[in-house]
């Protein structure tokens, strides 16, 4: 596999979800058995925050997420949390600085895990940016940035400079948002997403509202309810990349890596090449499901059916959480579940990205 290819097939390399609201369930739930859609390793591996985590399992069908979450776990166990973000590329580190330590933490890592399909394309110069701008989603972030600052210009650098939340909303009602629901307008939507990243596999949307009042109402609430500095979804969407320490995913937030690195030391990990229900219908005694988005992307009849194909699997009271993407089943069976998402308000309300509709499922 060429570097070409290897890029070409990494979709994330970096979170494209808020993890805390899945750890917040984890530490609550005291759960003990996780098995996790694993992405880049920074929306699964976190979860090993939990005091009551003792096995985590992380599965994939694509080789590339899977061999970036088998880095990632490396990393988490062996780097300390400053040289974890030189090498991921976050701040206060810059992506395209630092080459040559990067380089050999990356070189030293993928020769400890044997991972070929990295060293076949490593020393092409696109792999010492920092990791965490590899994947498709993160980069089309930086083709979007030039059109979001063609039009906003350096007020995609005001927006960041607020430290008061109100002073924040004033701006962004008055001067922000009009130009900003236009870049919306332009960008978000099947054909840009298609072709920037999923080739055709966009989901197919079935929920009711445009794409554009879909993400005006997620970015009216992220810029009205926290600042933008502080969030590294909204960091990547305005600026293309991540410049604030005070915004970053979980993964390498300073009073959460101890705890992750700690729970990753003490809990059996595997990761997984395979379909997530698939394994689950393998399983038992889960007590507690990441599925992220992927039930978005099955259409009929499995989106229908994916809670009862994993039911046996699970633990009593296992829990199980959905992040429905454009597209929410319209014959979901949730026969053998009690949906419990309503107790959970404030703590989806407080997620960083707010494009999913999240669902929270116990098992009966």
């Amino acid at each position: 596999m060429t570097e070409h290819q290897y890029f070409s097939k990494l979709n994330y390399s970096m979170a494209n979800e808020d993890t805390a609201l899945e750890l917040a369930l984890v530490k609550e739930h005291a759960c003990e058995k996780l098995v996790i859609v694993a992405g880049s390793g920074s929306r699964s591996l976190p979860l090993a925050a939990g005091d009551s985590v003792k096995e985590l399992f992380l599965v994939d069908l694509a080789r590339e997420q899977v061999d970036l979450s088998k880095f990632r776990l490396e990393a988490f166990k062996s780097l300390t949390r400053e040289k974890f973000c030189l090498t991921m590329g976050y701040p206060p580190f810059d992506p395209l600085n630092d080459i040559e330590e990067r380089e050999t933490i990356i070189l030293n890592i993928a020769e400890k895990l044997q991972l070929r399909s990295w060293l076949e394309f490593l020393g092409h110069s696109e792999a010492w940016k920092g990791m965490a701008y590899w994947g498709k989603w993160e980069k089309s972030f930086g083709t979007l940035n030039k059109i979001a600052r063609f039009f906003l210009g350096n007020l995609c650098d005001q927006i960041m400079e607020f430290t008061d939340i109100e002073a924040q909303r004033a701006f962004y009602r008055t001067k922000f948002r009009k130009r900003w629901k236009f870049v919306v307008f332009i960008l978000g939507n099947s054909s840009v997403f298609n072709a920037l990243l999923y080739r055709g596999h966009f989901v197919k949307k079935n929920i009711k509202a445009s794409y554009i009042n879909h993400y005006m109402r997620s970015f009216d609430h992220l810029f009205e309810s926290g600042l933008a500095r502080d969030n590294f979804f909204l960091q990547l969407c305005v600026l293309g990349r991540l410049y604030f320490p005070s915004g970053l995913p979980l993964e390498a937030q300073s009073n959460a890596y101890d705890a992750i690195q700690s729970g990753l030391t003490k809990a059996r990990c595997e990761i997984h090449q395979r379909s997530v229900f698939d394994f689950l219908s393998e399983a038992s005694d889960v007590d507690f499901v990441s599925l992220s988005d992927v039930p978005s992307y099955l259409g009929p009849p499995e989106e229908d059916q994916f809670l009862q194909k994993i039911l046996p699997g699970l633990r009593s009271k296992a829990i199980v959480a959905v992040r429905f993407y454009l597209r929410i089943p319209r014959g979901l069976d949730a026969t053998g579940y009690a949906e419990i998402t309503e107790r959970y308000t404030d703590l989806i309300s407080s997620e960083k990205m707010q494009v999913y509709d999240v669902r929270i499922y116990q098992k009966s």
